[in-house]
């Protein structure tokens, strides 16, 4: 019995983490839902990332207000269109002007993380 406690304690415990996480950037009309990346990925990535695409790429966990014809085009449906990480990578791939103010909310929010560390810490 007190493993099965400690499994969901557990799970609970991850799941408050990744929520503590989770921010989003408004981009146009459309709103994007991405984590904040550990301090662990983003010491890695930064050492491997070419480029900000990937970064973004990574990130970006959901969407608001984006609908198939957003993305599509021709006028088909407005359906909203459920988020995938395939169907995020096709769209973002010829949609640049979404990189950077993704990437800038990103990066702020892991920089504002940071500090708060820092202060903390002075305290």
């Amino acid at each position: 019995m007190a493993d099965n406690n400690n499994h969901i304690l557990e799970q609970e415990a991850i799941r408050k983490l990744r929520k503590g996480r989770e921010h989003s950037v408004q981009v146009g009309k459309f709103t994007f839902k991405y984590r904040r990346p550990t301090q662990m990925e983003m010491e890695s990535l930064l050492e491997k990332m070419p480029f900000n695409f990937d970064f973004v790429l990574t990130f970006v966990t959901g969407w608001e207000g984006v609908t198939y014809n957003d993305i599509v085009g021709g006028g088909e449906t407005d359906e909203p269109a459920t988020f995938s990480p395939i169907l995020w990578k096709e769209w973002l791939a010829d949609r640049g002007e979404f990189w950077n103010p993704i990437y800038k909310a990103i990066t702020d929010t892991y920089n504002d993380w940071i500090k708060s560390k820092g202060d903390l810490a002075k305290n």
